[in-house]
């Protein structure tokens, strides 16, 4: 390993687990500066004890034995990369201090290898208070590049304002919801002497910002590489702030503004590039009476942009923008949720003028129609990620014209929409791709939507299926089988699902919200992580007792999933073979824990109620048909 170039040696251990880091710090002097390296690079604070063992260790030379014990995930001096003296010269040194206060001397410079620093959780078990932030400041070296403050409203101006005394080179910077410590001094000294290195700068929910202050912001980084900018929920922030931002910073590529009511279609206008806007109004429609195309757009490279909840905006500037005959070929995602009067003509003039969208944010916009989804269908294969959610005025004609064209989609929310069964066939036909599916509230839906999931089941990784009244337990243990890579689940509100398998919620669940009611959360259900993968247990187990029953006790038969299979399905290892002795034989061939009494009776119940519909659909035959005599007679399943 000592023979590597340092450069090959550097660039194998960014790709080691943290676990492998700590062994690494050990094995020799190059290794134990890369590992270290490594592991200061964003160092984890969150308690005021782990603080004080972080200042004394990037502070000075010599530190107590325990200095650095807990500043990285709670491990030890050891495993962080703290090395101890060699022993001769630790003894000799020992012998001449007191023997109260053992020391060590540190091997690296450990606080120059820091570049990121969020100090969010910290500050949600305790304020971050002045005198913490300023002590870690003197301590913090020159070359940190990223600074997270987000939600520290203990903090006063005066510390932020020392921010670029002691990190002169930081390149992304977290200042959202300050409250009260961002004021109009703060900004004006952060953008000063840090516009120039600003890459990356986040002023969200901060209401005391002002449209001054965001003119001196614009003015102060016009000689920068300014490149993302978050100003949302400033409600103080008016039309000229925008003007600003887009005469200045040139280099934007994204800006996030949802929330800002005050802002009008004349903002608008200098972000799209649109020339000759008039605030005139005809009919309480602001319009256009210069239909001259710019010469130049200034935000040429913007590719995100977020206008939620942006109130006052008129459909007449994205007409006007699309009468121009102006291409904006480098949108990329727009956000334009919770906009009333966002209207299907002003979505077709926005997609024909943004040809290479992938990400597309609508909901909450009730005055959308089908019309819309055919402007959005003409993105084809480019759209990626849309989101439709609570759009109410949807039907099922929309969604099939977006299954049937915008084939390699992603991400697709049909949350509270009026869709039925025929818009889900489509879905499982077209969108194989499909890795996030919400039909949150889509109270039409029955069981058959769930039989469709089926074929795009191996795709998904994140499903959301609450308060879909009708959906049933049998059709969702099929899915689950087919849907290895499912690493999210919700089922809040399916009551036909959860009154059949009691441990979703009581054993499996995440727990719900403080603030839910008890009403709440006897119907909340969310699944991930362990409570995931024993749900998978649990209808691995089902199915293989099922499939043991068919057998008459001899493995994995029937309609189960097969030994190699299940064991990828359930995340075991080893070549466990399942007997047909009971329940508690199959669950302990695919874990070391036992089911509990409410398991066993869910496991009982569930296994009766598939016999009765079975788990899977066969083409040109319905889903809910009876099974035969023989069949029951023997516990297998029509699947």
């Amino acid at each position: 390993m000592n023979r590597l170039p340092q450069e090959l040696v550097a660039e194998i251990v960014k790709w080691l687990k943290r676990r492998d880091l700590f062994v690494l710090v050990r094995v020799s002097r190059q290794t134990s500066f890369h590992a270290a390296e490594a592991l200061w690079t964003r160092p984890q604070l969150v308690s005021r004890a782990q603080l004080a063992c972080f200042l004394r260790a990037a502070s000075g030379v010599r530190v107590g034995v325990g200095a650095v014990e807990g500043i990285i995930d709670g491990v030890g001096e050891r495993e962080v990369g703290v090395q101890p003296e060699p022993a001769d010269s630790a003894l000799a040194r020992r012998s001449a201090n007191t023997p109260n206060e053992p020391t060590r001397v540190l091997t690296f410079a450990y606080a120059k290898m820091i570049r990121k620093m969020s100090l969010q959780d910290y500050n949600k078990r305790q304020p971050l208070l002045d005198s913490e932030f300023t002590a870690l400041l003197r301590c913090a070296p020159e070359n940190v590049e990223k600074l997270s403050l987000g939600s520290c409203a203990a903090l006063t101006s005066s510390s932020l304002q020392l921010i670029h005394v002691h990190c002169p080179r930081i390149q992304s910077l977290d200042l959202s919801n300050l409250l009260n410590a961002l004021d109009s001094a703060a900004l004006a000294t952060i953008s000063e002497f840090l516009g120039p290195t600003l890459t990356s700068l986040n002023l969200s929910h901060n209401p005391n910002l002002t449209t001054q202050d965001v003119e001196v912001l614009a003015f102060n980084c016009r000689n920068s590489m300014l490149k993302r900018l978050w100003i949302d929920g400033c409600f103080q922030i008016h039309d000229p702030a925008i003007e600003a931002i887009v005469k200045h910073c040139s280099h934007l590529t994204e800006l996030y503004m949802s929330g800002l009511r005050s802002l009008t279609s004349k903002a608008i206008a200098s972000i799209l590039g649109v020339a000759g806007f008039q605030a005139t109004t005809n009919n309480h429609s602001p319009y256009f009476s210069d239909y001259t195309a710019p010469e130049s757009r200034h935000l040429r490279h913007l590719k995100d942009l977020n206008l939620s909840s942006c109130l006052n905006i008129s459909a007449g500037v994205v007409v006007n923008l699309a009468n121009t005959n102006t291409k904006i070929d480098s949108f990329r995602s727009i956000t334009l949720s919770q906009i009333p009067q966002l209207d299907s003509l002003t979505v077709h003039r926005l997609v024909s003028t943004s040809p290479f969208l992938k990400n597309l944010t609508l909901t909450h916009c009730p005055s959308l129609t089908d019309m819309a989804m055919e402007a959005v269908s003409t993105l084809g294969k480019t759209l990626q990620f849309l989101h439709l959610g609570n759009c109410m005025s949807l039907t099922d004609t929309g969604i099939i014209l977006i299954a049937k064209t915008c084939v390699k989609l992603k991400f697709l929310d049909l949350a509270n929409l009026s869709i039925t069964d025929a818009s889900t066939d489509h879905i499982s036909k077209h969108l194989t791709r499909l890795r996030r599916l919400s039909v949150v509230k889509c109270r039409n839906l029955t069981p058959l939507t769930l039989y469709h999931f089926h074929r795009i089941a191996p795709s998904l990784q994140r499903l959301h299926l609450s308060y879909c009244f009708q959906f049933t337990l049998p059709p969702l243990i099929g899915l689950m089988e087919r849907a290895v890579d499912l690493a999210y689940l919700t089922l809040t509100g399916c009551t036909a699902i959860l009154s059949s398998c009691e441990s979703l919620v009581s054993t499996w669940s995440k727990a719900a919200p403080d603030a839910f009611t008890e009403a709440q959360r006897a119907v909340f259900c969310v699944l991930s992580g362990s409570g995931l993968l024993e749900f998978r247990r649990f209808v691995w187990a089902l199915r293989q007792y099922d499939g043991a029953t068919a057998a008459g006790g001899g493995g994995s038969g029937g309609g189960g999933v097969g030994r190699d299979e299940g064991a990828v399905f359930c995340g075991v290892t080893g070549d466990e073979v399942i007997g047909g002795g009971g329940f508690k034989e199959v669950w302990g061939a695919i874990g070391d824990s036992q089911p509990s009494a409410l398991v066993m009776e869910d496991l009982e119940r569930c296994w009766r109620v598939t016999q009765e519909i079975p788990l899977a659909a066969e083409s040109n035959h319905s889903p809910f048909r009876s099974t035969s005599s023989g069949a029951s007679s023997t516990g297998t399943t029509s699947s």
